[in-house]
């Protein structure tokens, strides 16, 4: 799935944000996604693995879910 695709399905289902996940190392920039993304929805993040502690990252990705559309 494109960023451009998590974000049109994230516009359709009437999610307040989008968190991406899983980057293909195919791409040096990650912020491409973001870009992609941007086009169709505005409120959204990058997730990476030094963005959240690993400890950490279930609780936010539990508080987030609660009102976010999360694709891992």
């Amino acid at each position: 799935m494109t960023a451009k695709q998590a974000a049109m399905i994230a516009k359709q289902a009437g999610a307040e944000e989008l968190i991406l996940t899983h980057y293909s190392a195919r791409y040096r920039d990650i912020d491409l996604f973001k870009q992609e993304a941007r086009e169709v929805f505005k409120t959204l993040k990058l997730l990476t693995i030094l963005s959240v502690s690993h400890s950490g990252l279930d609780n936010y990705l539990v508080k987030k879910l609660k009102k976010s559309l999360h694709f891992l």
